[in-house]
Protein backbone atom coordinates (compact mmCIF):
# COMPACT_ATOMS: atom_id res chain seq x y z
CA UNK A 1 0.00 0.00 0.00
CA UNK A 2 1.16 3.30 -0.76
CA UNK A 3 2.25 6.19 1.60
CA UNK A 4 0.19 9.47 1.54
CA UNK A 5 3.14 10.98 -0.02
CA UNK A 6 3.58 8.40 -2.93
CA UNK A 7 -0.42 8.62 -3.96
CA UNK A 8 0.27 12.63 -4.14
CA UNK A 9 3.63 12.30 -6.60
CA UNK A 10 1.75 10.09 -8.35
CA UNK A 11 -1.22 12.24 -9.07
CA UNK A 12 0.40 15.71 -9.03
CA UNK A 13 1.33 15.61 -12.95
CA UNK A 14 -2.81 14.82 -13.57
CA UNK A 15 -3.37 18.62 -12.40
CA UNK A 16 -1.42 19.93 -15.24
CA UNK A 17 -3.74 17.94 -17.89
CA UNK A 18 -6.81 19.24 -16.66
CA UNK A 19 -8.87 22.50 -18.72
CA UNK A 20 -7.65 25.59 -17.33
CA UNK A 21 -11.76 26.47 -15.76
CA UNK A 22 -11.13 23.30 -13.97
CA UNK A 23 -7.82 24.47 -12.49
CA UNK A 24 -9.12 28.03 -11.51
CA UNK A 25 -11.89 26.50 -9.34
CA UNK A 26 -9.11 24.20 -7.15
CA UNK A 27 -8.09 24.92 -4.00
CA UNK A 28 -5.38 22.62 -1.28
CA UNK A 29 -7.31 22.42 1.99
CA UNK A 30 -5.51 22.10 4.56
CA UNK A 31 -6.90 19.87 7.52
CA UNK A 32 -3.14 18.51 9.33
CA UNK A 33 -4.70 15.16 8.99
CA UNK A 34 -3.48 13.71 5.38
CA UNK A 35 -0.85 16.54 4.79
CA UNK A 36 1.10 18.88 7.15
CA UNK A 37 1.15 22.58 5.71
CA UNK A 38 4.67 22.15 4.67
CA UNK A 39 3.77 19.55 2.51
CA UNK A 40 0.36 22.32 0.89
CA UNK A 41 3.05 24.90 0.43
CA UNK A 42 5.32 22.17 -1.42
CA UNK A 43 2.12 20.74 -3.49
CA UNK A 44 0.83 24.74 -4.04
CA UNK A 45 4.51 24.99 -5.69
CA UNK A 46 4.55 22.28 -7.89
CA UNK A 47 0.82 22.50 -9.66
CA UNK A 48 -0.18 26.47 -8.58
CA UNK A 49 -2.89 25.49 -6.74
CA UNK A 50 -3.81 28.63 -3.94
CA UNK A 51 -4.07 26.73 -0.25
CA UNK A 52 -7.20 27.52 1.60
CA UNK A 53 -6.06 27.11 5.53
CA UNK A 54 -9.26 27.06 7.68
CA UNK A 55 -8.13 27.86 11.35
CA UNK A 56 -10.12 27.28 14.47
CA UNK A 57 -10.81 27.16 17.71
CA UNK A 58 -12.44 25.76 20.43
CA UNK A 59 -13.22 26.17 23.70
CA UNK A 60 -12.58 23.70 25.81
Amino acid sequence: MKTNKEQLNDSLPITKKLPSRIKERLVIENDDRSYSFKDCISISKQTGIPILSILSTTNA
